[in-house]
């Protein structure tokens, strides 16, 4: 056990990721700097006390990506 989170069995990682590439999505690893963090922190997404916290951390960062979507446009 880490950080109260149970290992998930190799089973139940399977299924999770069928389920996210099925959705379209994709599970990575990013590298936040301070500054960064501290944005979210000023953005409301992150309170302060769980900036160490990676979970909260990396929902605020998919909270600040479902506000601010990264579009592009396909020219021809």
């Amino acid at each position: 056990m880490i950080d109260g989170v149970f290992p998930l069995s190799a089973a139940e990682r399977m299924r999770r990721y069928r389920t996210r590439r099925g959705n379209g999505h994709v599970c990575i690893t990013v590298e936040l700097r301070g500054d960064e963090i501290a944005a979210l922190i000023s953005c409301g997404l992150l309170e302060m006390d769980q900036r160490d916290n990676r979970a909260a951390i990396a929902t605020a960062l998919q909270a600040y990506l479902d506000r601010n979507p990264i579009s592009w446009m396909q020219t021809a």
